[in-house]
């Protein structure tokens, strides 16, 4: 394994853990009905660790071009999407809002589960040494036959 996607793992750990932790704050402001971020905020898929990391130049060319990475990033965007409206809820104090709120947190839920599991998915690609540049895809039994091993340009 190259030592470049041997640090890409553990920038997988860190995000994880980021996720996790931006989970923790948001869900204090589910229980406290006050916010350290708008619901403009919490739907930016960019603005947390998370999404920093998703959209910076540290992620190898290789993982950028898998479908692997595209679904980490739709799964990030629904979350996003999925917590904003679960703030939104959370903030108000009508009963129809409260009433709404478990539906809106089990959504938020799923989604986050989602995003947790393609995540790790991602850091358990079979990462294939192939000279000068490496190839991602998922693990398989035979990378040349079924077209996971892209040659360098």
């Amino acid at each position: 394994m190259s030592t470049n996607f041997e640090a890409f793992e553990v920038e997988i750990e860190n995000a994880i853990r980021a996720h996790a932790l931006w989970k923790v704050q948001l869900e204090n402001c589910f229980q406290t009905k006050t916010s350290f971020i708008t619901t403009e905020e919490a739907a930016s898929d960019r603005t947390c660790s998370l999404g920093r990391w998703l959209y910076s130049k540290s992620i190898p060319r290789e993982v950028l071009d898998s479908a692997q990475y595209r679904l980490v990033c739709e799964l990030h965007v629904s979350f996003h999407l999925k917590a904003a409206e679960a703030l939104k809820i959370a903030l108000q104090t009508d009963e129809a809002a409260i009433d709404s709120f478990s539906f809106s947190i089990q959504n938020y839920e799923t989604a986050s589960s989602m995003l947790i599991n393609a995540l790790l998915s991602m850091a358990d690609f079979h990462w294939i040494d192939i000279g000068d540049g490496v190839a991602a895809e998922p693990s398989c039994q035979n990378h040349l036959e079924c077209g996971c091993v892209r040659l360098p340009h």
